[in-house]
């Protein structure tokens, strides 16, 4: 290690200048890196919404966050699709030019990165299944339910994205937050219904077809699920769709909770409350953990607020703990790194609980 200097990269710790460590902690870093998975997001999204542009799509909620500041600020509706990837460009690239860092990259460090994310999600995986073991904490939010990739009680991960359906109707207008756990929920302008999300993806689904008729709602259950709408057997598009909306959750939840949030939240506890700058940091990093968490709950888009999961400490203490270990890891490797992290763990949970545990679907 070297002495602080301007070139050091990381807020926590200052590594060789060049080396691995320090490359690929820069902002531009985190462009290439992310770039592949951004379009494969955008990508993956239209592939498994084959009426995208005429009726439905799935986003993660940071995801629609975003794209609904950015439509506030005067971001055409047309282009409202592709506004929130090139904001996270726009962002990293303007961190890249204040950081004054060496723009050059290696494309050999790449593969490395990927290697490093997928080392650094093993944790996370192993926390997941020790609160699903027989010796950890249960509750009855640990089994199988029709929309979830959640394992059964005692026997797989806590947390995994879910597996979303474009051919899905919602007609009732009069549906709010209050409900959303067995329906859905009204947002916007009356013309988008997201319908009930996992846990560590946090997606919702718009409907933005006219109303399809009463038999649809009368078709889901307690969960919001319409009867049928899945086999018993994870198929190949339902697997692609809980990985599109794990790599969304890993790019904009980061973005959201890590990028943004910690910044502001700095600002405010160290500017504006004259805190220390070290508990500044340790109020950030839990603040910005719990909300997190929390908002695999409670989902608030356009203004409105309502109910997306039903709530057991298991899971909510899971989702914090892995915001304190994004944050951390955001402090000390970078935006590209941590984002990385957290695709690379929702992809592997997903395949494990394909592969391993689908029969309990």
């Amino acid at each position: 290690m070297k002495k602080r200097n301007r070139h050091s990269t990381s807020q926590l710790l200052n590594f060789t200048q060049n080396s691995y460590l320090d490359r690929t902690s820069r902002p531009i870093y985190a462009i290439i890196f992310l770039l592949p998975f951004i379009i494969f997001y955008e990508w993956g999204t239209i592939w498994i919404n084959t009426d995208l542009l005429n009726q439905s799509q799935v986003r993660v909620v940071a995801f629609v966050w975003l794209q609904n500041l950015l439509e506030y600020l005067g971001s055409s509706d047309k282009l409202a699709w592709v506004a929130p990837p090139v904001a996270v460009v726009v962002i990293l690239v303007a961190l890249q030019l204040s950081s004054r860092k060496p723009w050059g990259f290696s494309l050999g460090d790449l593969w490395r990165m990927g290697i490093e994310c997928i080392l650094l999600a093993v944790p996370l995986i192993v926390f997941s299944l020790f609160l699903n073991s027989p010796t950890g904490p249960q509750d009855d939010m640990g089994r199988f339910d029709e929309n979830s990739t959640r394992l059964c009680r005692g026997s797989g991960l806590v947390v995994c994205a879910s597996r979303l359906d474009s051919g899905f109707g919602l007609n009732d207008p009069s549906v709010t937050g209050n409900n959303l756990s067995s329906t859905a929920m009204k947002i916007g302008s009356g013309r988008e219904n997201p319908i009930r999300n996992s846990t560590m993806t946090n997606a919702i689904h718009y409907v933005k077809s006219p109303a399809v008729g009463s038999s649809d709602a009368e078709r889901l259950n307690s969960n919001g699920v319409q009867n049928g709408m899945f086999s018993n057997s994870i198929t190949s598009k339902s697997l692609l769709a809980s990985i599109v909306t794990g790599i969304g959750a890993g790019i904009y939840e980061e973005l959201v909770f890590r990028l943004i949030l910690i910044c502001v939240l700095m600002l405010l506890f160290q500017d504006v409350l004259r805190l220390t700058h070290k508990n500044s940091i340790i109020l950030s990093v839990l603040v910005s953990a719990g909300l997190f968490s929390a908002h695999h709950h409670i989902v608030l888009v356009n203004g409105q607020l309502a109910l997306s999961a039903a709530f057991n400490w298991t899971e909510f203490g899971f989702r914090t703990v892995a915001g304190v270990y994004f944050a951390v890891l955001f402090a000390i490797r970078g935006f590209g790194i941590t984002a990385g992290t957290h695709a690379f763990y929702d992809i592997i949970a997903t395949i494990i609980n394909a592969a391993f545990f689908s029969s309990a679907i």
